[in-house]
């Protein structure tokens, strides 16, 4: 089951003291995602006879990346800690590109993309608790 409340641009003074009544919530364990421009965390829930616990995890924070189409190419930034991450360049007839990376701090690429045809394409950035798109035009 997922359960999910989504809030688009908001300003955390909004939700000082908001209060969320859960105790009809079943026994298991959750995801609680906060997400901004930049980032999203995500802590785990655990709840048990009306009682819940959230853990503090330390892997819990993912980098969203920032994708910026020039004249010739396509400018990738991940900051990726050490996760695997798995880069894809893709239109609709299928992947033109797919580059994998693990164990690394952070990805800096620049992808040319001067003999790609004339079409719509999508940069896709997937790796654990993370998907990521980005649409252009050549």
């Amino acid at each position: 089951m997922v359960i999910s409340y989504i809030w688009t641009k908001f300003n955390s003074k909004d939700l000082e003291g908001r209060k969320y009544n859960l105790k009809y919530l079943p026994n298991g364990t959750y995801n609680m995602v906060i997400e901004s421009d930049t980032k999203k965390a995500i802590h785990k829930l655990v709840v048990t006879n009306q009682s819940i616990s959230i853990s503090k995890d330390k892997n819990g924070v993912v980098f969203k990346p920032t994708i910026k189409k020039t004249e010739n190419g396509i400018d990738l930034n991940q900051l990726a800690l050490g996760r695997a991450v798995e880069v894809t360049i893709s239109d609709s007839n299928g992947v033109f590109f797919t580059q994998n990376y693990k164990g690394i701090t952070s990805i800096n690429r620049r992808f040319d993309i001067s003999k790609l045809p004339a079409g719509i394409y999508t940069v896709a950035v997937s790796g654990e608790n993370q998907y990521d798109t980005y649409s252009f035009v050549k």
